[in-house]
């Protein structure tokens, strides 16, 4: 890689880390019939993954749960973007698993999800309708301005300009 080139998979990464700074994420399922199914949530990143703490009242939850691939995508604020056609935006395809209540991870989860999103958690936490699901990313696609999407691989930063279908 080019010096030119590591500096700009360098300015990708940085504007990457922008986007995972946002506290909600845009979810899309899939419904039983195979139909769309738009939702959002509050999330932890952790070693890689993402984590969400959900309702099963919540439409979205059996769709992850007995359909476990889905698409996720975090969005620059729009209060922030000059020009809403090409707002920055990250979308990764996911596998979705449930983190059990008595798996260690729960906890260690739950505690990083409270610092970041409150207070609230706590009380999410003692309802026994909430799931912890991980969200894994297996591919990526980052777009940060017309003409400037690219895809890569979720932990390794490798760039590639989309240049057409």
């Amino acid at each position: 890689m080019t010096e030119s080139n590591a500096d700009k998979h360098r300015e990708l990464a940085e504007k990457l880390s922008i986007l995972h700074q946002q506290k909600t994420m845009m979810i899309a399922s899939l419904n039983e019939d195979g139909s769309p199914l738009i939702s959002y949530a509050p999330f932890v990143e952790k070693e890689a993954a993402f984590y969400i703490f959900i309702s099963d009242l919540a439409e979205h939850t059996p769709n992850l749960i007995e359909r476990p691939k889905a698409s996720i995508m975090l969005v620059a604020d729009e209060s922030t973007t000059s020009n809403p056609f090409v707002r920055a935006r990250v979308r990764y395809e996911v596998a979705c698993t449930v983190i059990e209540r008595q798996e260690t991870l729960f906890d260690e989860v739950l505690n990083d999800l409270e610092q970041r999103q409150g207070k609230m958690v706590t009380l999410l936490k003692s309802l026994g309708d909430f799931r912890l699901l991980c969200l894994k990313p297996l591919t990526g696609s980052l777009v940060v301005g017309a003409g400037a999407a690219y895809r890569f691989k979720p932990t390794v930063h490798d760039f590639t300009q989309v240049t057409g279908r």
